[in-house]
């Protein structure tokens, strides 16, 4: 049954218009700061990248700029190994961005993922310095068989074997790696390396899609590059240059489009309060998430994308914030139960019986069919177990578990940092654990080892989750909270928590304030795949306000 959720969404105050600007200084002031982004400058840049100039989410979050003295384009572009003073002036702009209490830092070109190692040894904070950093998730919610297309703004100087060189230091498999495509820009008048290095003032243009020269130029590229690889079905953006065109690329081409704007939404989301559920951690926060919301209920409910919820076969009233629950999203869900596949069967994670197959593909295609849905979630993090069938059924992106956000965690820290994955009962996640990370592309045993299950089944009142009956989420919140802080006390480096279960998003918030480090779960993961697909209200093309429907 189709879940509409525009009834159950609240009444929020409109956006001032002022706090749709760009937010890149640091003197970007107002009563209510949301949390703050970093983005290492490379020396002398004068263009801005785009998570700092479009204003995108500045009621998300803002941006803190730190420039890296004598470590300039050219040399981040190439990747060149870092002199003993280009390393001292690295290590001051992190602490520079440590300092403004950033929740995540990036890069101002893709390029910066040569650097990504040393800057997360540097750090606590969550290091993403490139929009490369999504491709192990995008690798995981598509077959085998099917591409994704990256644009940089040079393919002469950044080809393919660089590339995939880059992405199996991220963590992919060289077979996976060559599943992400190359193509250049440079054709197109102000994309060469030497342009972007020589400008000598703030491009604009690059960051605003109003020039439709421009716009039809990269469509064309993108079409060609489509021609020459029919099994394209996303498209990754390197350069921090395009995020402007990607509602163009998405409304053209109707495909994902992940870019330096997803990436730092999804880290920003990860600390900030929810405004559709749990708890208000912090009146300032919750006044900016408002805000947001806000700015998202702007999109028509019809025309925006929906979301498949592909439900087990169990039976409960879902709380606000649990997948199931319509009211947790901005957007519609449509929910199909594979029939015959229950609980304790998603549970033991053994193959598929050619009922459960059957029943498991039918639900698959009713979500297929569903207007307007652009890809295939699921209501229980067990069905981890399954993210290859379900990938093989389908033609849309499938990302049916919360641990599909594990190899983010791995790559974004240190590699002595941990984390923390909290799940309905840790006796039950156990044995397939170790098999649900390498499918996350958490290969490694040294990474594997990073991860600590946290079992929530003692928890007073949380027993309702495996009885099928409704949780009293704020009878549950301090257990959970309780249980949290001190296995956290007990693993000092913990930096970030997973949470498994869909039936765990109500506390994340709570965990966020308690704890004061990201909080991933499901609910994080369903709004990353749906902005990939969906208008940016702040910028770009409009082609899902209200006036736009599905027919």
């Amino acid at each position: 049954k189709e879940q509409d959720t525009a009834a159950a969404l609240p009444q929020l105050p409109a956006v001032p218009a002022s706090r749709m600007g760009c937010t890149h200084s640091k003197e970007h002031s107002t009563a209510n700061k949301p949390p703050a982004v970093g983005i290492l400058r490379c020396h002398g840049a004068r263009w801005m990248p785009a998570q700092a100039v479009v204003g995108t989410n500045s009621y998300l979050f803002r941006t803190v700029h730190a420039e890296v003295k004598g470590l300039r384009y050219l040399d981040v572009r190439a990747g060149k190994e870092l002199s003993v003073s280009q390393k001292k002036a690295l290590k001051e702009a992190v602490k520079e961005l440590d300092a403004e209490g950033v929740v995540a830092i990036t890069g101002d070109c893709g390029s910066f993922v040569h650097y990504q190692t040393a800057v997360r040894r540097m750090t606590k904070t969550p290091a993403v310095l490139s929009p490369l950093l999504q491709a192990p998730l995008l690798a995981t919610m598509y077959m085998k068989e099917e591409t994704i297309l990256v644009l940089t703004n040079d393919s002469s100087d950044y080809d393919q074997a660089a590339l995939e060189s880059n992405l199996v230091e991220i963590g992919l498999s060289q077979e996976d790696a060559e599943r992400f495509v190359i193509q250049g820009l440079q054709h197109i008048e102000g994309f060469s390396t030497s342009e972007v290095a020589d400008m000598s003032d703030e491009r604009t243009w690059a960051m605003v899609d109003t020039s439709e020269r421009l716009r039809l130029e990269i469509m064309s590229t993108i079409e060609s590059a489509k021609k020459a690889n029919p099994s394209l079905r996303a498209i990754l953006l390197e350069s921090t240059l395009l995020p402007s065109f990607s509602d163009s690329m998405r409304q053209t081409r109707g495909v994902p489009v992940f870019d330096a704007i997803t990436l730092a939404d999804y880290l920003a989301a990860a600390s900030t309060d929810n405004p559709r559920f749990g708890s208000n951690i912090d009146a300032s926060v919750w006044s900016s998430a408002m805000e947001r919301a806000n700015v998202m209920d702007e999109l028509s409910q019809r025309a925006t994308p929906a979301i498949g919820i592909l439900r087990i076969d169990y039976s409960y009233p879902p709380a606000p914030g649990d997948v199931d629950y319509p009211g947790s999203y901005y957007y519609r869900t449509v929910q199909e139960v594979a029939a015959g596949l229950t609980f304790e069967a998603a549970q033991e994670g053994r193959p598929l019986t050619a009922q459960q197959r059957e029943a498991m593909e039918g639900a698959i295609r009713r979500l297929e069919a569903a207007k307007g849905v652009v890809g295939i979630t699921g209501d229980c993090g067990f069905l981890m177990n399954y993210q290859v069938d379900a990938r093989r059924m389908s033609h849309l992106p499938c990302f049916i578990s919360a641990m599909m956000q594990c190899h983010m965690l791995a790559a974004s820290f240190a590699a002595d940092e941990e984390f923390l994955v909290l799940t309905a009962n840790s006796k039950s996640l156990a044995p397939k654990f170790g098999e649900m990370l390498s499918l996350a592309h958490v290969t490694r045993p040294e990474d594997q080892a990073r991860f600590h299950i946290l079992g929530c089944e003692d928890v007073d009142g949380f027993d309702a989750v495996a009885k099928g009956e409704a949780v009293d989420v704020a009878r549950v919140t301090p257990g959970i909270v309780a249980l949290a802080k001190a296995a956290a006390a007990r693993r000092p480096k913990v930096r970030a928590v997973l949470l498994e279960c869909t039936e765990l998003p109500p506390y994340a918030d709570a965990l966020r304030h308690a704890l004061r480090i990201p909080v991933l779960d499901a609910i994080t993961l369903v709004d990353f795949v749906h902005s990939a697909s969906t208008d940016n209200p702040a910028f770009g093309v409009d082609f899902q306000k209200s006036s736009k429907v599905f027919v």
